[in-house]
């Protein structure tokens, strides 16, 4: 028996009548509510919330809004809303407007999520609950821009660095912390996530054979084994392109720049140019970056598994699974990205798990 629980503020709360606890490794922030009736206590708005599923911490963040209401029926209900610390970012803008050039991703997210002084002449105080210990980048390479030498002869293993320099021009009036910090990261191929625990997270999504493959899921004629309750599958070869090109322009050269990556997944030739204004050293990391993402927007099964764990693990997002559906014709190894616990009173608990092609490696 799966169990949710809700700390606030010193209070733990775990008689919901429903629940929504959301996750997506591609999105901006994370979202849940819960809702219950006669609850017998207040509480406000914009204070620290936790949620454990199965006593383990699966979400960080903030309760956003109230919902306050009452039937004959129920008695009176209440719903709470938010999401994880990532709301935060997300929400807040920037106020001092500057150039970046030179400034690394470990320096640049220091500055902008806690407030680091490595920037002269900064008064940005940062976003406030996030945690300064709690921050994960690339551990690739070390130093910064004075590893030239090492750049040329091995790019792409420089600049995943966090170390590495960005020419990453202005902040301008109306950017959020959220934009700036995620098109950092994508420039370097990365994606910017919140972990559960509300660790700010620059990194890439799983491919096989770099983790364990954590789940699986089945879906047999004979019934054998059988654990998804109902799934739908969406492949869009029109979305998607077999060679990525991206051609960069380095400021104070008039020599482009360019890095390539193939998806051989697909099934025929179908070139993809694209333009970048950045640095000399991220256009094949930007390329990897798109490929990914086409990947991911043009091959996507959706599946409701009832429950919210497998083997004593909570379903998380970037965990790799295995599927056998005798019915969509599908069977490999996959990543999950995106899930969503619920718990309804028809149903019960499940979870509803998004699942994309995992990472290339090349």
């Amino acid at each position: 028996m799966d169990s949710v629980s809700l700390q606030l503020d010193g209070l733990e709360v775990t008689n919901f009548t429903g629940y929504a606890i959301g996750g997506d490794m591609f999105n901006a922030a994370d979202t849940w509510s819960v809702t219950m009736t006669n609850p017998g206590w207040r509480v406000a708005g914009g204070i620290p919330a936790k949620l454990f599923v199965n006593d383990r911490l699966e979400m960080t963040g903030m309760v956003g809004s109230i919902i306050k209401g009452y039937n004959k029926r129920e008695g009176n209900t209440i719903r709470l809303q938010g999401r994880d610390l990532m709301g935060l970012v997300v929400d807040t803008y920037c106020e001092e407007f500057r150039g970046l050039q030179g400034v690394t991703i470990k320096a640049l997210a220091e500055y902008l999520l806690f407030g680091s002084r490595v920037l002269k002449n900064s008064t940005w105080a940062g976003i406030p609950f996030l945690d300064r210990k709690l921050i994960k980048v690339p551990e690739q390479t070390t130093g910064g821009l004075a590893h030239k030498k090492k750049a040329k002869k091995d790019p792409i293993a420089a600049i995943m660095g966090a170390s590495t320099p960005h020419a990453f021009s202005q902040i301008e009036p109306g950017m959020t912390v959220h934009d700036v910090l995620s098109q950092y990261a994508a420039s370097r191929g990365l994606l910017f996530w919140s972990a559960p625990d509300g660790t700010m997270t620059f990194g890439v999504p799983k491919a096989i054979g770099e983790d364990v493959v954590r789940y699986s899921f089945v879906n047999r004629h004979d019934g054998v084994g059988n654990n998804i309750e109902n799934a739908s599958f969406y492949n869009d070869y029109d979305r998607r392109w077999s060679r990525i090109t991206v051609v960069g322009q380095p400021q104070g050269s008039s020599k482009p720049v360019r890095g390539t990556a193939e998806d051989t997944s697909y099934p025929f030739r179908k070139p993809y140019v694209a333009r970048s204004n950045n640095d000399s050293l991220t256009p094949a990391l930007q390329a990897k970056a798109i490929r990914d993402k086409m990947r991911r927007d043009g091959w996507r099964l959706d599946i409701t598994v009832p429950g919210h764990s497998q083997g004593g693990y909570n379903y998380r997002y970037n965990e790799l699974c295995r599927i056998y559906d005798e019915d969509l014709e599908i069977d490999g190894t996959y990543l999950v990205y995106g899930r969503t616990f619920e718990l309804d009173k028809r149903e019960g608990t499940r979870t509803h798990l998004q699942i994309g092609l995992p990472r290339e490696k090349a």
